[in-house]
C-alpha cells in the first residue's frame, strides 16, 4: 500500500486552481514536485499539510482519509524555503515547540535528533544569528521532532549558496535513507531532480502534466510544454509523406502507426554531436555553424540545417578538436535512441 494516495484533487484559491491532481508516493520514497513559478507546487504541498482544503478529491495517508483533518492532527511535517523559525525563541525552544504536536512514538528522541543533525552547539542561539545552512537544519529538526510519517520540503535548498546546497542536500538524503523517512520535495532546479529523486511529478498551471522517473520526464516528455520546460531545445516538426514520417528529409521508422496528427521530434542538446566529418547516425545532416556560446564548462553550438536551427552542448575539448567556428560547414546529428516523439 502506498504511504500517500492523492486522487482527483481540486483546490480553488482565487484566481488560482489546482485541478485533477492524482499520484501516489511509496513508503520511504524521495518524491519530487517540479514546475515553473506559479505552477501550484506550494499550494499542493500546503494542501497535503492541511493548510488548504480541497473542493473535491481525496488524500489518503496509509489508507486513512485525511482530506479534511486539521494540520495539527496530521502526522506530516513541512519545512518552508524561508525556514519559518520563531525569531523570539532559541533554537532549543523552536525544536521543543514541535513536541506538543507529537502524535506517535519518536524515531529519535529530540536530543538524538539534535545530535543526528549536528546542531547541539546552537541550542542557546536565536535564529537571526544562524547561517542559512544552520537555519535549514534547525527547521528540519523542528519538523522531525513531531515524528511525522511524511516530510514536505518547499524548495529547501534554493536560498543556500552552492557550497551549502550539496551539504544540506546530503543531509536530506541521509534522513531519507537512515530513518526511512518518506519525503516530498518541491523544486525548480533540474540538478536536484537527478540528485535526489527517483520519481518526479511535473506541474503546469495547476495541472499534473507528467509523473515518472527523471529519465522518463527529461528524455520522453509527455507533451510539448513539458519538453520545452525540461530543456529539450531541439524540437523539429515531422512531415507526413504518404505512410511515412520525415525528419528534415530523413525517414523516421516508428514501431507504432500514428494517426494523422502533428508531431515534433525531440532531441536533447547534450545528445547531439557536431563534426567536420560525416556522422554514423541515421539522423544527421549537413549544416553551418551559426554561433557558439560558452555557458561555463560547456559550449552551446547552434547549427543551421535548412531553415531549422539545431543546438548541441559540447565540451571545450570537442570544440577545439573539431576546430569549430562560426561559418564552418559541419555535420550535426544524433543516434536513434536519442530521438523522442512529442505531440504538438
Amino acid at each position: 500500500m502506498p504511504v500517500l494516495e492523492v486522487s482527483n484533487l481540486e483546490v480553488k484559491l482565487s484566481p488560482f486552481t489546482l485541478r485533477d491532481i492524482s499520484f501516489t508516493v511509496s513508503e520511504g520514497e524521495f518524491f519530487l514536485i517540479l514546475g515553473p513559478s506559479g505552477a501550484g507546487k506550494t499550494v499542493l504541498l500546503e494542501t497535503l499539510a492541511g493548510i488548504h482544503y480541497p473542493r473535491r478529491g481525496k488524500i489518503l495517508l496509509r489508507g486513512e482519509d485525511i482530506t479534511f483533518v486539521p494540520p495539527e492532527k496530521r502526522p506530516i511535517g513541512i519545512v518552508y524555503q524561508d525556514y519559518a523559525l520563531f525569531p523570539h525563541l532559541t533554537v532549543e525552544e523552536n525544536i521543543r515547540y514541535a513536541l506538543r504536536f507529537r502524535r506517535r512514538e519518536a524515531n529519535l528522541s529530540w536530543r538524538k535528533l539534535v545530535d543526528f543533525l549536528g546542531i547541539g552547539h546552537l541550542l542557546s542561539r536565536y535564529p537571526d544569528t544562524l547561517s542559512g545552512g544552520e537555519k535549514q537544519r534547525v527547521a528540519l529538526a523542528r519538523a522531525l521532532a513531531a515524528s511525522p510519517r511524511l516530510l514536505l520540503l518547499d524548495e529547501p535548498l534554493s536560498a543556500l549558496d552552492p557550497n551549502l546546497r550539496g551539504e544540506v542536500g546530503g543531509e536530506l538524503m541521509r534522513l531519507n535513507r537512515e530513518l526511512g523517512l518518506t519525503v516530498i520535495m518541491v523544486t525548480h532546479d533540474f540538478s536536484e531532480v537527478f540528485s535526489y529523486g527517483k520519481r518526479v511529478a511535473v506541474l503546469f498551471g495547476g495541472r499534473l502534466a507528467q509523473v515518472g522517473t527523471p529519465g522518463e520526464v527529461f528524455r520522453k516528455p509527455a507533451s510539448l510544454e513539458v519538453a520545452k520546460f525540461v530543456g529539450m531545445e531541439n524540437l523539429i516538426p515531422l512531415e507526413r509523406e504518404g505512410s511515412s514520417w520525415l525528419l528534415l528529409g530523413r525517414r523516421v521508422n516508428f514501431v507504432q502507426n500514428f494517426p494523422e496528427e502533428k508531431f515534433f521530434a525531440g532531441a536533447r542538446p547534450e545528445d547531439v554531436r557536431v563534426s567536420r566529418f560525416p556522422l554514423p547516425f541515421p539522423y544527421s545532416w549537413e549544416g553551418e555553424v551559426m554561433g557558439m556560446v560558452n555557458t561555463g564548462g560547456m559550449f552551446k553550438v547552434e547549427v543551421k540545417v535548412g531553415v531549422i536551427k539545431l543546438k548541441a552542448y559540447l565540451t571545450g575539448h570537442q570544440v577545439v578538436e573539431e576546430g569549430l567556428r562560426a561559418g564552418e560547414k559541419v555535420y550535426i546529428g544524433f543516434a536513434a535512441e536519442h530521438l523522442c516523439l512529442v505531440k504538438a
